[in-house]
Formats: structure tokens, sequence, C-alpha cells
């Protein structure tokens, strides 16, 4: 059976690969050029599909005055084109206005949105019926009569104004349709990268396996075991592009009437013909074989006025505080389930950070406000704003340099946008390519895709965000290297990864760690001296100032610092009781619940932790014959796990968030990518005491 699906998948991969082959057209007359110095763009109007192109015309405004620019598209995208204009007299004085033609018929939201049809749809192999059910929706989204219209309309345009060459969107295809009919010279300048268009030129086996297939979100490169599922996803994808019945019908209607090739995804490139996109190199997946007529020009970024003369008040409030800009497109509008989503995570950051929000919102239908409940004192207190409509231009926004964070949808634009400004990125992909760009993000380290387990589901979002924060200037995290001195110790550990102490964690003294335990932790003064004291006394300092400094590595000595059953380190007895072992942590981990986290639990309460630290107890006693139950062993008993609990406190939740606690003691880090704060309260030993008493009053410990 194996066998027989393998050879039908085989044949079938042939044959799609010979008709790939077949679609790159080649041959036609000369092309009829227009009136010399006179340019005509044809595009869609959403901010996506035709960012590029008013980039590129404003950039024709400024740099050449003498030539005219027309500019056919639908109503919405007038006003910025008069933005464009304007900005592009100051620039160059000399810069005539772009002439607009407005289009009556239906623009490409419109014509989905008459479909009736919701495109969210999960990633790789349980999304890609959706994705081949609506593709050919992709490639034209109008009807048969709505197609023609817009030709028509379209046709008239370009015959008055008989442009020396046109500028094409590879998204609409009616102008298309309308150009080549004219054999008109023209030019396409596309925000997609080359693996969208490019696919069926690549050498013949490499097509099917080892480019992330549309809607995958397969890493590049691409795992060995996701290999299968991408040939699969990509067989699904290109049938469904060139043989569904449905686009089949519309297809030989539009050829009925004179059009040679309509709705031909693969074949839209021709040699002789200018091809730009914003394909950029390290940021995309490079590709064996480029034409030549393809010009790869890196982000394609709107000239324009600075946010500051676009929308003053919003530049003025965006120098309060660092930004997070949450934009998810023109095409998202949000249902009630999504905005308390996107509420309750906007809220969680704000209470935990001294961050602010910008967030673009549109309502799918209406529907209570009462999700804003969570937003109140931030609304009132203006660390969030809401706009429906952004007034500057995002690239704008992201060049005042006050937006650490853009929160957004994946698309091209958005992805180029905010990689211009060297700005983190969380993608939230809800359908098709917008998870490849997510998984490029990831790859190229420029950002994170957010939900990623829950996609297209937003589950564990205020923790997504918060990862792509930056931690405070000077205490990036920074992993210990091999010569680096650390503890068995998390907390002292993260302080040397985050350089409040010295990052290789020798000749450390009291007052460093004084300092730094202030300074990361909110720790009361002197709030380890008795620690530091302890460890001279005890003579297990390993420097040549043994009585005035210590190395990290130097607490491991067993007994005198570190005992058995630790959370995070295994016993002596098993030969290392320094580094990390997820052996030990593993279980730990289980019974704290970190493995489960989500809106309705996501923190570590005193009795959760206490009822994790006994199970690690008795098993250290269970496995360890020589489990160490000495006096000094079972005093401290408990209290580490009061200390980590401490240091992670949430006042208002009376309880330890789980990201922190995750952050904490799995990767010896401070959760600043999970929102932490170290709290308004200084934290003390008394308070220590205290919680160790309550931590152990869970258990029934006795001395």
């Amino acid at each position: 059976m194996f066998a027989r699906l393998l050879l039908f998948t085989t044949l079938l991969a042939v044959s799609l690969a010979y008709f790939l082959s077949r679609e790159t057209s080649t041959e036609h007359a000369p092309y009829v050029q227009g009136r010399n110095k006179t340019v005509l763009f044809l595009t869609n109007s959403e901010h996506g599909l035709s960012n590029v192109h008013l980039a590129t015309a404003s950039a024709i405004l400024e740099n050449y005055p003498d030539v005219e620019v027309y500019f056919a598209s639908f109503s919405s995208i007038e006003q910025k084109l008069e933005r464009v204009s304007s900005f592009a007299k100051i620039k160059s004085p000399h810069a005539r206005a772009i002439v607009f033609h407005g289009l009556t018929g239906l623009t490409f939201v419109q014509a989905i949105a008459k479909e009736g049809r919701s495109f969210i749809s999960p990633p790789g192999w349980r999304g890609i019926a959706t994705l081949a059910e609506h593709i050919q929706l992709w490639i034209s989204p109008w009807t048969f009569e709505d197609h023609v219209y817009l030709y028509k309309e379209l046709g008239s345009i370009i015959d008055e104004v008989d442009p020396a060459v046109i500028v094409l969107d590879s998204w609409f295809r009616p102008a298309i349709d309308a150009t080549r009919k004219r054999n008109r010279q023209h030019a396409f300048i596309t925000p997609n990268t080359l693996v969208d268009h490019f696919l069926g030129i690549q050498p013949l086996w490499t097509r099917l396996w080892k480019y992330p297939a549309p809607s995958s979100g397969f890493l590049s490169p691409i795992p060995l075991v996701n290999i299968p599922e991408n040939v699969y996803m990509n067989i699904r994808y290109i049938y469904s592009a060139m043989f569904t019945p449905g686009a089949s019908k519309k297809k030989a209607r539009l050829q009925e009437i004179g059009l040679g090739e309509p709705m031909n995804l693969f074949g839209m490139n021709r040699l002789g013909v200018p091809w730009i996109t914003q394909n950029t190199q390290g940021a995309m997946i490079p590709v064996e074989v480029i034409p030549p007529n393809v010009t790869c020009a890196g982000p394609i970024i709107l000239s324009g006025p600075p946010a500051h003369q676009q929308d003053p008040e919003t530049a003025t409030w965006l120098k309060n505080a660092p930004t997070v800009l949450i934009n998810l497109g023109s095409n998202l509008a949000y249902d009630e389930s999504r905005a308390e989503v996107m509420a309750i995570a906007i809220a969680a950051l704000l209470s935990s950070t001294n961050y602010q929000v910008l967030w673009k919102f549109n309502k799918l239908v209406d529907f209570s406000d009462d999700f804003l409940v969570h937003l109140k004192p931030y609304l009132d207190n203006e660390r969030l704003k809401m706009p429906s409509w952004l007034v500057a231009d995002p690239s704008s926004l992201l060049d005042t340099g006050n937006i650490v964070t853009s929160v957004h949808h994946g698309g091209s634009n958005c992805y180029h946008e905010a990689l211009a400004a060297g700005v983190t990125q969380v993608i939230l992909p809800l359908w098709a390519d917008l998870y490849n760009y997510a998984a490029l993000a990831e790859t190229s380290g420029i950002g994170v895709w957010g939900c990623k387990d829950s996609t297209p589901n937003w589950m564990t979002f205020f923790a997504i965000v918060a990862s792509a924060l930056p931690d405070p200037k000077g205490h990036e995290f920074r992993a210990a290297g091999p010569y680096d001195s650390r503890s068995p110790c998390p907390g002292l550990n993260a302080l040397a990864n985050h350089g409040y102490l010295p990052r290789d964690g020798a000749n450390i003294n009291y007052d460093m760690i004084n300092h730094a335990a202030q300074a990361a932790y909110h720790f009361e003064d002197g709030f380890y001296i008795d620690a530091v004291n302890m460890v001279f006394q005890l003579d297990i300092s390993t420097t040549s100032r043994p009585n005035e400094t210590f190395h990290l590595r130097d607490l491991a000595q067993h007994d005198q610092i570190e005992v058995d059953g630790s959370l995070t380190r295994n016993d002596i007895f098993f030969g290392d009781d320094l580094h990390f072992d997820a052996t030990v942590f593993d279980p730990v981990a289980r019974d704290l619940g970190l493995d489960k986290i989500s809106r309705k639990d996501k923190f570590v309460t005193i009795e959760t932790a206490a009822k994790a630290t006994k199970n690690r107890l008795d098993l250290a006693k269970r496995v360890n014959p020589e489990f160490n139950v000495s006096v000094h062993q079972h005093e401290t008993e408990y209290g580490t796990t009061a200390l980590y609990l401490l240091t992670l406190w949430d006042e208002h939740q009376k309880a330890a968030p789980k990201h922190w606690v995750k952050a904490l003691l799995g990767e010896d880090r401070i959760a600043y990518r999970e929102g932490y704060n170290k709290g308004k309260s200084v934290k003390t030993n008394k308070q220590v005491g205290g919680m160790t008493q309550a931590v152990r009053a869970v258990v029934g410990w006795k001395p």
C-alpha cells in the first residue's frame, strides 16, 4: 500500500514539475511603448499589496520630476497618493502630483468578502485543505463578471494614459490581463519573496522538498522529519493552483473572450520584463536560480514625512515610554474572543512593565465593550492607545526609535518595515504565507512566532509579546561560556548571566552581590551578608584572596553551602552537583505546572511549590543511597523554595508567575522577556523566613 502511494506521489510530482516548466511564458511580440516619460501604476489598494508601489511612485517623483506618474486603483488609496505627492514637492519642488484614476469595481478584499469565506486555518498538513480550497481566491478573487468589469475599466485607462511603461501588482489579475492583452511594456513590483513566485524554475529535484511549502510554517532548511509533509503540501498547493475545477471554468471563460494567459500564477514572469522584489539577503529563504530580469531590492519602504508631521499627537505620546505597536494588518478585524485575549495580554504586559501599547483595533462585528474592563486603567492614564486607523505610516512610527517591538500578522510589508527599522517582531499568523514569515523571523533571529503551539488561536500571547521585549540595557542575557564560573544556585547564576555580577563569575566580593541583588531583585541592603560570611568562615574560597572574594563555583562544596535534593541539580552521589540537570528539573517543572501554562493557570502558588519540592526530596531520598540527612541539610529544606518564590513574587496574585519561575530555574535567566519586574516593595530576610514557614506548613515539615 505504501509503495503504491509513494509511486503515485512520485508520478504526480513529476507531472506537476512538467506543468510548472511549461507555465513559464517566454514568447511574445515586441511590447508597445506609449508616451515617453509616463508611468502608470495598476495596483490593489490594500496596504500590504500596494505599499511597494506607493514607495516606488514616491521615489520617481522625488528623483525624476520630469516623469508623469499615473495611478489607477481604488478610492481608499487616494488620500495616501495625495500625501505622497505633497511630500515629494517638499523634497523636490519641481515634482509633479500623481494623477489618480479611481476604479469602481470590487477591491481585492471586497471580492474575497463577497465569497463569505474565512481564511483562518492552522499551518502544516492540518490547514492545507483550507489553503487548497481557497488558493484560487488568493490568485484572483473576482468572479468572472467582476474580473471582466475591472479588465475593461483598466483597459480604458491604459488607452487614455498611453504610458511608456505600466507597473503591475502581481496580485491584481485584471490589470495583468488588460496590460498583456494590449501587449504594453510593463514591469512587476511585488512585496513577495523569490520562493513565492519562482519555485517552478528551481532545479527539478529540489522544487518540492527543499523550499517550505506555502502555509507550512517550516523552518529553513527543512528538518528531515518534515520533508515528506512538505512534499505533500507543495503537491496539493500546486495542483490546487493549476487544476481546481471552479478556477478552471473561470479561466476557460476568460480565454473565450480573448485573454491568453488568465490566472497564470506560475507563468507571470517573462524574461524581458523587469521584476522587482523586496527579497532581502539573510532575511529570506535563498533560492538556487534567480531569473536575470529579477532585482532583489531589499525592503521597499515608503518615503514620507516623519511621524511628528503626519500625526503630532501620537508622535509626542510615543516619547513617553518604550512602545509596543500592535498592527495586524488591514485585513483583520477582531471578533469578541480575540479582542478579549488581546486585551488580557495587553493588561498583563502593562501591569508588569513600564512599556506602553499602541493597538490598532477594529471590530469584525458589533459586540459589547466589556472586554475593555481589563484595559480601563491604562486607557485612563494613556499608557494605551486604540486607534481604528494609524494616521502616520507604520514605517514612520517605527523610525521614531520609540517602538521596541512590532506585533503583526506576518505580512511581507510589516515584516520588511520592522526589518528595515531594526525592530524586534512578534508575528501572529492566521493563514497561508503568513506562517512562513513567522518561521522566517525565528530562523533569521529577528523575531518570534507568537502562540506557535496554539496557532491560529492565541493562548499564551502575553508571554510571547514579552519574550520579544529587550532586556535592560547593559543587562542583556548571555548564557555562561565554558570557562565561566557558575554555582548550583539559579538566582546567583542569573545575576552573572545578566551582568549584574561579573559575567565570568569569578572573584566575587560582598559588595558586588549586595548591589546586584538590590538592582535585579529588590532585596534589602545586606540580604546576602550571612551567606557571604559563611563562605569565608567555611574557608571554601579558591581565589587568591580567600577571605575577601570567591568564585561562584566555590559554592558547590557539598554540605557546606550546597545540599542534596536540589530542584535543578543532581546530588553529589551521582557525580555532578554543579550543572543544571534536565532529568532532575523536568519532573519538578511538571509538578509546578510549568509545562501547562494557560490564561487561567499561570501562577505557582505556595502550595504547588511546596508539594513539588517535597516530591523532589522524596525522590532523591529513594534513589540516592547516600542522601545527606545532616543538621545543615534539614535546616535548609524548603528554604531555597521560599527564596525563589519571594524573588519572583507577584504581590497582587500572591503567587509567582510560571513563566518567571521557568526562566529562573530552567535557564538561569531573569524573565525580562516574560515581563519580569522586581516589584515596588523591598524584599527582606524576614519575609524569606515567613515564606519558608508557609511552605513547610503545607507539607507538615517538623524541626
